[in-house]
């Protein structure tokens, strides 16, 4: 989605990352594949719409504050338990034991918007308006928005790289589009129509990367870094041409999708 794309790099902002796609107001009709670790049920999804419908016309009582945060507790325990089964193999054990260690903060609108206003204070407040979800070691959540819990895969995938330095090698366009190409294969297409796809074009572009390279090697470089990252630059490179990597990563950064796509599919002489 173009507005919820953060287009300018602010200080201190290590893993900001904007979605808006899809899938919670149950009224709404889900289209696309069925999810790869299975489907959010019906009756959970609609608990919990309910509850935040009430809470925001604050009218939620205090019992049934509290069995949403109970429902909140377990979207982001069930979300882990989802990205263990299709990226376990891939992520070190050290990484998914800090992530469980700590619970998403999950915030009203209101109190994810102050605290956005407080840890990035140099952030517009147009910027902030599209932001639903934030990383920076702990992960952060506002609750109250269509898509949330590809919000929080997409935010638990992020804490989960951050401890290798795979987004300093490739920057944040590539990275994003990383995040959102595996967070789609924890709960599938989420897409509701009428609403826009997040991170269409960088998304796009790692689609294409994953048809040249393997989703594989996406993955091991996305959670390893290192290594990992080397073979996939290595192999890239074997495929399209010393230094077409390079160029690809250069093109991202610099928003230049198209180019970035003719790369991958034709080398740096296309």
């Amino acid at each position: 989605m173009a507005k919820g794309c953060m287009k300018h790099r602010l200080n201190r902002m290590a893993a900001i990352s904007v979605l808006v796609s899809a899938l919670f107001i149950a009224a709404q009709a889900v289209t696309g594949p069925p999810a790869v670790a299975g489907a959010v049920s019906k009756t959970f999804r609609q608990s919990i719409a309910r509850k935040l419908g009430k809470a925001q016309a604050g009218t939620l009582s205090k019992a049934e504050a509290a069995a949403l945060r109970r429902e909140l507790m377990k979207l982001d325990k069930d979300t882990l338990d989802r990205i263990a089964r299709v990226y376990g193999k891939y992520i070190p054990e050290n990484s998914m034991r800090a992530a469980r260690s700590v619970s998403t903060r999950f915030y009203s609108h209101d109190a994810y918007q102050a605290h956005l206003k407080k840890m990035y204070p140099d952030m517009t407040a147009a910027q902030r308006k599209d932001v639903t979800g934030n990383t920076e070691m702990l992960t952060y959540v506002d609750k109250n928005q269509p898509l949330l819990p590809r919000v929080v895969a997409h935010e638990r995938l992020h804490q989960l790289s951050e401890f290798v330095d795979t987004k300093r090698k490739v920057g944040m366009n590539l990275h994003e589009g990383m995040t959102e190409f595996l967070a789609r294969r924890v709960y599938g297409d989420m897409s509701i129509k009428g609403l826009p796809i997040p991170y269409p074009r960088k998304t796009e572009v790692v689609e294409v990367l994953a048809a040249r390279v393997g989703k594989e090697r996406i993955a091991k470089a996305y959670f390893r870094g290192g290594k990992s990252f080397q073979v996939l630059k290595e192999d890239f490179d074997e495929q399209l041409g010393r230094g077409a990597f390079d160029a690809f990563v250069e093109a991202m950064k610099k928003e230049r999708y198209g180019d970035a796509i003719k790369i991958i599919k034709r080398g740096v002489l296309y």
